[in-house]
């Protein structure tokens, strides 16, 4: 499945890529797939498209999918107010 943005971007999803607990909602500024799921925002990696979860290593969080160690971002949940409106939205 391909995501088209409201900016004309696209990614693909892995053919496994499950819509049962999470919508897509769009991009951060980083590049990250941000996805909702009970009301709460967060960033999927890059390696998977997974979420992430804490670990012991050097960032705390390793991808959800994969274990590779990831960037501390991915394991935490946007609480920010308007974080849904720097997002670039699915077209």
């Amino acid at each position: 499945m391909i995501a088209t943005f409201s900016d004309g971007s696209t990614v693909t999803l892995p053919s496994d890529f499950s819509f049962d607990y999470v919508k897509i909602v769009g991009r951060d500024s980083e590049g990250d797939l941000v996805v909702e799921s009970d009301g709460m925002l967060y960033p999927l990696t890059h390696c998977c498209l997974a979420s992430g979860k804490g670990a012991e290593v050097s960032t705390g969080v390793v991808c959800r999918s994969c274990y590779e160690e990831v960037d501390s971002i991915y394991g935490a949940v946007y609480e920010d107010a308007d974080v849904r409106s720097r997002l670039i939205s699915i077209a």
